[in-house]
């Protein structure tokens, strides 16, 4: 790969690590805000409209694929964790978000902090998807039972919203190679290491 393709990647994953850990998802509000009654004497001869409720964000569909124990399975935990990404911002539901982060895996735990900045902030995000396919996979490794997989994941563009209606950061839609570490804790797959693909 030449020089300049091979800078143009790196720079690429690396953006895409830190829009996945620091920029995607959205904050569900608290709830559409109660229409504030009208000072005037007289009624208004027809009512004002509702406002309209924000979409729920389904929870992804976990796959049956994730029971089996072998390379499919692993790959399948994987895609599913990524596509709990939005859910879990979303929502702010992180359980299965944290049941499957192992305790060694970074990027997990700077999604949670970022969850909970999100909450305490108040913030939207409009757009940030994200959204993941199987690139190729490795051998187990005998030791330490762990299935790496590079995954080819998709962050829509993004813009992160207080709720003045100003923007705290924005980003734009990102492509790139991703190494994804699966392991078995107790029978359940258990996510390790989200990281940049290294280069071949």
């Amino acid at each position: 790969m030449p020089r300049t393709a091979r800078r143009t990647m790196i720079a690429a994953v690396l953006a895409l690590t830190g829009l996945l850990a620091a920029c995607s998802g959205a904050e569900e509000p608290a709830g559409p805000a109660s229409p504030t009654p009208s000072a005037a004497a007289t009624p208004s001869p027809s009512p004002s409209p509702s406002p309209s409720a924000e979409p729920e964000i389904p929870k992804p569909e976990r796959p049956a694929a994730m029971d089996k124990h072998d390379a499919d399975g692993a790959a399948a935990a994987a895609e599913y964790f990524l596509s709990l990404y939005k859910y879990t911002k979303a929502t702010g539901d992180t359980a299965e978000w944290e049941e499957m982060s192992h305790r060694a895996c970074t990027f997990c735990q700077t999604v949670l902090e970022r969850s909970s900045e999100i909450r305490k902030k108040d913030l939207t995000i409009d757009g940030g998807d994200v959204t993941s396919r199987l690139f190729q996979t490795y051998q187990r490794d005998a030791l330490t039972g762990i299935y790496p997989l590079d995954l080819e994941v998709t962050q829509q563009a993004s813009t992160t919203i207080f709720p003045d209606g100003s923007v705290e950061s924005s980003a734009e839609k990102v492509v790139a190679i991703m190494r994804v570490e699966m392991g078995l804790r107790k029978g359940s797959w258990v996510v390790v290491t989200v990281a940049p693909a290294p280069e071949n």
